[in-house]
């Protein structure tokens, strides 16, 4: 479900056809950022991995069929051939250090769908850089929503659902998956900790959606 999360936002800009044509700069080489690479190469993305440590971005690239490059600024410049995506996939932003920006080098042109994995806050400095100059975003709720939807579907059919899935389900999905995303993430805050971007606990989330479901189905 990292995967089918991931690109699930996607949807609302391009077709999988469309998306297959994009090239895309990812930020960071770790696990989430493998997850993203992965994604978008299965759909025939061209990607640029930046990362601090060259190495890691090296090997990452190499495993998927990408170009690297490091967070200086022969990198950076590098970035405008891969900017029609651009996904930031390393903590740094995430609450508490929220005033902390991964990429503070590289200026925004307009045109990039900047997508954040970071949820708290919502709109980091990242996304909120790329805002001022004109670029649509995605942050990380949407991309932990979409996995939220996908586990509720293989816990209850067996197997993810289409895009076009029921109606009916993904009211309660979406609005549960939101209510506990931002419970454990203003718990986190509180007690001064914080999540990998991409995986908070989808257990509880899966916890909170079945009984928010039975508590639906009772009322009926």
């Amino acid at each position: 479900t990292d995967i089918g999360g991931f690109l699930s936002p996607l949807g609302s800009y391009f077709t999988n056809e469309e998306l297959g044509t994009k090239k895309a700069a990812v930020i960071g080489a770790g696990g989430a950022a493998r997850a993203c690479v992965h994604a978008l190469a299965s759909h025939g993305v061209r990607i640029l991995i930046v990362n601090r440590t060259v190495a890691r971005a090296k090997k990452l690239a190499e495993e998927f069929g990408a170009e690297w490059a490091s967070l200086d600024e022969s990198g950076i410049k590098k970035m405008a051939e891969f900017s029609d995506l651009i996904v930031q996939t390393t903590s740094v932003g995430m609450y508490p250090e929220t005033g902390n920006d991964p990429l503070p080098g590289y200026s925004f042109l307009g045109h990039e769908l900047v997508y954040d994995l970071i949820y708290t806050p919502r709109i980091t400095r990242f996304l909120e850089r790329a805002m001022e100059k004109g670029c649509k975003v995605i942050n990380g709720e949407e991309m932990l929503v979409a996995q939220a939807q996908a586990q509720f579907e293989v816990t209850r059919n067996g197997r993810p659902s289409s895009c076009s899935s029921s109606n009916a389900v993904a009211p309660v999905t979406t609005g549960a998956a939101v209510g506990i995303v931002r419970f454990i993430s203003s718990a986190g805050s509180r007690h001064g900790q914080s999540s990998s971007p991409v995986m908070i606990s989808v257990g509880a989330v899966m916890v909170f959606i079945r009984s928010t479901r039975a508590n639906s189905d009772g009322r009926r």
